[in-house]
């Protein structure tokens, strides 16, 4: 390989790298920041950036676990709510008729003709 054809590929590799990096696609960033590194091993920003991405994908994939673990208990809660708050509104409905139930019954038997001196 001539000089410029590893310039070309050590520039490429770099433009590919930074914008990886800028775009938080930290995994496609690791791989290129190894293969600078095989270019040229003194390189000390490649050499801080490997473990700064190392840690960036494990900050990443956890915040994603405590994400989905958040979101499964979320969703829990939320039936939770619902369930009880529709058997609220059952008992409610249940407690509202049996009051109609009762008025309508008293109802009913003041009408049977029993009269009542005011």
């Amino acid at each position: 390989m001539t000089m410029t054809e590893t310039l070309d590929l050590y520039n490429t590799l770099y433009i590919e790298f930074l914008n990886n990096v800028m775009k938080k696609r930290y995994n496609a960033a690791l791989p290129l920041c190894k293969q600078i590194l095989e270019l040229e091993p003194g390189n000390q920003m490649a050499l801080e950036f490997v473990s700064c991405l190392g840690q960036m994908i494990d900050l990443k994939r956890d915040s994603c676990l405590l994400t989905a673990v958040y979101s499964d208990n979320h969703n829990d809660f939320d039936t939770r709510s619902s369930r009880s708050s529709s058997s609220s509104d059952q008992s409610s409905t249940t407690s509202e008729s049996s009051f109609e139930d009762s008025s309508s019954s008293s109802d009913s038997s003041a009408s049977d003709g029993d009269d009542f001196d005011l």
